[in-house]
């Protein structure tokens, strides 16, 4: 059958429909359409329409929910025809369709189409142009899910019509799009709406402007060429210029000729990509090939808000949203070898980045390798502040107000070799390091140097107090990064450093190691301080052992801060450790040559000591000063005495709770108060005896001015921490200081009958003229976490005169 229609013209046609079976509820007004068919041959699938007119078209679409069975879908054959259309000429278009679903609204004032060719056999549609204008629309979308299944079901039904049924591959080529004043409007009901920033599920883009041309798609590439994009968003997005000639394909995507303009920010240049193919870079995105020229970009943080406002709470954009970084530089090479010849940025009140760099092996940070070179990146505190992620700066460090960072780093996270140089308002500090093989603690070799010049130590760690500026030079070479294996040399000069309100000039260390053998010399010639010291170290056992000697020439204390009074010191300190473990301590510690010159007065000391020796079964201490000597011998550990002493004493009263902790205390009664257990103090049985000695010397005495007598102090006693016995006894015959004089003073202490007892004791205590205590005693026992106490003081014929 064949035939042709000269022309077909509809006016004003008024059309209402109501299905109550399909819930479809249809007001149609038409005003105008006129048409004509030049060919209809249906032997042959042949149509031809030059042209189509429609206009003046008011719609109204109200579709409810119903439980009808939808008709069966008929179309299980792919329609092979010659369709060629011409002019689609559409205004006035006023369309409201409403469901369960979704509402839309359209008013359409122009819907310009010209029609090139139209291939359905071969799955080609070419467009010559398109024109829509001054036309607003709006889609809400109640339940988004039930319409994304309609969509996709129509899509599947489309596709099943006009292709076959196991392939797609539609084509579509439009030589020119042009968008003139439309207004688009999207509600997605289901999605909250956001306050601030871009909406991708509540937009309303106004004043689009738009014009394409060259438009091609096909199922893995699509390209064209944007001559002109401007729209404004309700959220405050505003394009003011966009254009680029793109392309997205299967081996390569690009934008060249790229503008991006809003009122902070501006995009331009070019990028292009390339990859082996995109499931290629899914699984392998060092093979992503990049290009990009990102000369002239203007980034502003208040666009990347509207993008993100989530990080409307994170420096900068929280203090400084109003920023704009400048951006200058390329990028070229794949991923996994990457160049960038030249990085320029500038940003916030003072940063400036500008760097180059060469990477190869990303994205395996720990396989790649990189050669970064900046030749300034300068900062301030105050910029630090904004771009560091909150909490990453330590309460205790203070950022410079200025700083500027030059230098290069070239290598691998294990392999490297690095020159940086800083530059800041608390000082400057440079550094030369290399480092190979430090993936292998046993194989790896360094060098550095650094050179600190002026470094305020005590503004930058918030002690301005304690210490102040240095300026140092170290240098450090070695092999092995293992300390029990490691063959380091090293060598350092602190040319002055500020502490404690004296600047120190003139340490000069160096030092060695080999195989855990590790040894060390220092020299110190400051005008207030000058000493050498010789030290051995060897770190092969699990406790080092330690051989040191210490040689004073002269210490100004009073100069150095340390005292008020005139006083120096001379004398050697000679130690030899064999075993640094405080619980198994064996050493040898002797100060020979001891000189104390205080207040012009020179005094010569004997030799200070302290031997200590350490088995599995015997354990001893011995101190000698010229005013005291001790001794101890048992079998115990440094370590274990005080809290084993502490357990002991806590079995007739707990410490814990005078100290507020809540323990369980069993009561006389038997009744146990059930609360928080104390800690567990666990400890190795704890046994020793002890003896100590005090005696006045002339150094005590010049320390001590009006000590007029000091009969020799005794301290002698026992502990056993199995047995819980305790013993401590004490003598005080008789001290004289100034006009204050204590007579014949004893102390006694022991775990006698179940319980902790404690006995002090002394025949006169006398202070000046005003008083004059005599044989006063004061006494008492603790037992069941009660503590007695009994104070007495009697007569010259020791009759009581007071309890």
């Amino acid at each position: 059958m064949k035939f042709s229609v000269d022309k077909i013209v509809l006016d004003k046609i008024n059309i209402k429909y109501k299905d109550a079976i399909t819930g479809n509820d249809v007001k149609f007004l038409l005003g105008h359409f006129d048409t004509r068919v030049k060919d209809f041959d249906m032997d042959k699938m042949k149509f031809t329409i030059p042209k189509i007119t429609l206009s003046d078209v008011n719609a109204k679409i109200i579709q409810s929910p119903t439980n009808a069975i939808p008709p069966p879908d008929t179309a299980t054959t792919p329609l092979n025809m010659d369709l060629n259309l011409g002019v689609i000429d559409i205004s006035k278009i006023k369309v409201d369709y409403r469901s369960a679903e979704m509402g839309a609204k359209v008013d359409l004032s122009k819907f310009l189409v010209e029609m090139d060719k139209i291939d359905l056999k071969n799955q080609k549609v070419g467009i010559k142009s398109i024109e829509l204008s001054d036309t607003k629309a709006g889609l809400s979308l109640a339940k988004p899910k039930t319409v994304v299944k309609e969509v996709v079901k129509t899509i599947k039904k489309l596709d099943t019509l006009v292709s076959s049924p196991t392939k797609s591959a539609w084509r579509a080529t439009i030589r020119k799009v042009t968008f003139t004043n439309d207004n688009i409007k999207f509600d997605n009901e289901a999605q909250k709406a956001i306050l601030k920033g871009l909406d991708f599920g509540h937009m309303d883009i106004r004043s689009l402007n738009a014009e394409a041309e060259n438009i091609s798609y096909s199922p893995d590439t699509i390209s064209g060429k944007i001559n002109s994009f401007t729209f404004a968003e309700k959220s405050g997005l505003k394009i003011n210029k966009f254009h680029t000639a793109f392309l997205y394909g299967p081996t390569n995507a690009y934008m060249n000729d790229l503008l991006l303009e809003t009122p902070n920010t501006t995009l331009q240049k070019s990028v292009q990509v390339r990859y082996p193919s995109i499931d290629a870079i899914t699984k392998n995105i060092g093979a992503l090939g990049i290009n990009a020229n990102l000369d002239g970009i203007r980034l502003g943080l208040k666009d990347v808000l509207l993008l993100m406002p989530s990080m409307a709470s994170i420096e900068p954009f929280k203090s400084s949203p109003g920023t704009v970084f400048k951006i200058n530089g390329r990028v070229s090479g794949q991923v996994n070898n990457l160049e960038i010849p030249n990085l320029e940025v500038t940003g916030l009140s003072s940063t400036h980045i500008k760097a180059s760099a060469k990477m190869k092996g990303l994205p395996d940070v720990n396989k790649a390798t990189f050669d970064i070179s900046i030749a300034d990146f300068s900062t301030s505190h105050s910029d630090i502040a904004k771009l560091a992620p909150a909490g990453s700066i330590p309460p205790n460090v203070s950022i410079p107000e200025k700083m500027s960072l030059k230098g290069n780093f070239k290598g691998s996270m294990y392999s490297f070799n690095t020159k940086m140089s800083l530059r800041s308002s608390y000082g400057a500090v440079d550094l030369i390091a290399t480092l190979k093989n430090g993936q292998n603690k046993n194989t790896a070799t360094y060098t550095a140097n650094i050179k600190v010049n002026e470094l305020n130590l005590g503004a930058l760690t918030k002690q301005p107090q304690m210490v102040g500026r240095i300026t140092m030079n170290a240098n450090l070479k070695g092999a092995s990064l293992d300390p029990k294996k490691a063959s380091i040399a090293f060598n350092g000069n602190i040319a002055k450093a500020y502490v404690k309100g004296y600047t120190y000039q003139n340490l000069v260390m160096k030092g060695t190691s080999s195989n855990g053998a590790y040894t060390a010399v220092a020299t110190m010639k400051d005008p207030n301080i000058n000493f050498s010291l010789d030290a051995k170290a060897n770190l092969n056992k699990k406790y080092p052992a330690v051989k040191a000697t210490l040689s004073v020439d002269s210490i100004n204390l009073k100069n150095l801060n340390f005292v008020k009074d005139d006083m120096r010191f001379h004398g050697k300190i000679v130690a030899d450790v064999p075993t640094a473990d405080p619980d198994y301590l064996n050493a040898d510690i002797k100060a020979t040559d001891l000189l104390v010159v205080n207040k012009g007065q020179r005094i010569r000391m004997d030799t200070i000591s302290l031997i200590s020796t350490a088995s599995a079964d015997s354990s001893t201490l011995r101190l000698k000063t010229p005013v005291m000597s001790a001794h101890m011998a048992g079998k115990y550990k440094l370590t274990q005495i005080a809290p084993a002493l502490q357990d002991v004493i806590n079995k007739y009263f707990n410490t814990a709770i005078a100290g507020g902790q809540q323990v369980a205390v069993k009561t006389k009664g038997g009744k146990t108060i059930k609360a928080k257990p104390a800690p567990v103090v666990k400890y190795s049985p704890q046994q020793f005896t002890f003896e100590a000695k005090l005696v006045k010397t002339p150094l005590l005495t010049q320390f001590a001015p009006d000590l007029k007598q000091l009969d020799p102090v005794l301290l002698n006693g026992s502990f056993n921490s199995q047995t819980g016995e305790l013993v401590v006894k004490g003598s005080i015959p008789k001290v004289v200081y100034g006009t204050n004089t204590v007579n014949k003073a004893s102390l006694n202490i022991n775990t006698a009958n179940n319980a902790l007892n404690y006995n002090f004791s002394v025949d006169e205590v006398k202070v000046g003229s005003s008083v004059d205590l005599l044989y006063t005693s004061i006494s008492g026992a603790a037992q069941d976490n009660k503590a007695g106490l009994s104070v007495q003081i009697r007569d010259a014929a020791k009759k009581n005169v007071s309890v």
